[in-house]
C-alpha cells in the first residue's frame, strides 16, 4: 500500500483472485474462486496462503429486495505453518437493482388455458 508507506513502513505482499462462475436461470449460481495471497517478506513456504473456493448462492426475494445466500466451501492446498486447511464461509448480498421491475400487462400476459 503506498499510501500508507510513510506511516507504516509500507508491505509486500500480493492477491490475485482468479474466479470463475456460472449463473443458472433460476437465480442458481455456482463459483469456483481463490484469494491467493502471498507475504515477499518471509520465506517462500510460509509466504504463500492458496485458498480453493467452491461456492453455491441462489437469489431470492425478501419482500421486494432480491437477496443471494450463498455458502461456499474453502481448502488450502498451500498454507503457511499455521494456517488453515479447510473452511466454511456464508454469504449474504443485497442485490440493489438499477431500475423497479416492470410489471406484465394484461396484453403481455399468457393467453388463459381452455
Amino acid at each position: 500500500s503506498l499510501s500508507f508507506a510513510k506511516y507504516c513502513g509500507g508491505t509486500s505482499s500480493m492477491l490475485v483472485q482468479p474466479f470463475v462462475s456460472y449463473t443458472l436461470a433460476n437465480g442458481t449460481t455456482v463459483a469456483f474462486t481463490s484469494e491467493t495471497t502471498r507475504n515477499w517478506e518471509v520465506d517462500a513456504r510460509e509466504g504463500w496462503q492458496v485458498p480453493l473456493d467452491l461456492t453455491f448462492s441462489k437469489v431470492v426475494p425478501v419482500g421486494r429486495l432480491p437477496i443471494s445466500f450463498g455458502l461456499c466451501g474453502r481448502y488450502f492446498p498451500v498454507t503457511p505453518s499455521n494456517g488453515p486447511d479447510w473452511g466454511i464461509r456464508a454469504v449474504v448480498t443485497v442485490v440493489l437493482p438499477t431500475q423497479a421491475p416492470k410489471k406484465k400487462d394484461a396484453a403481455e400476459a399468457p393467453p388463459a388455458q381452455k
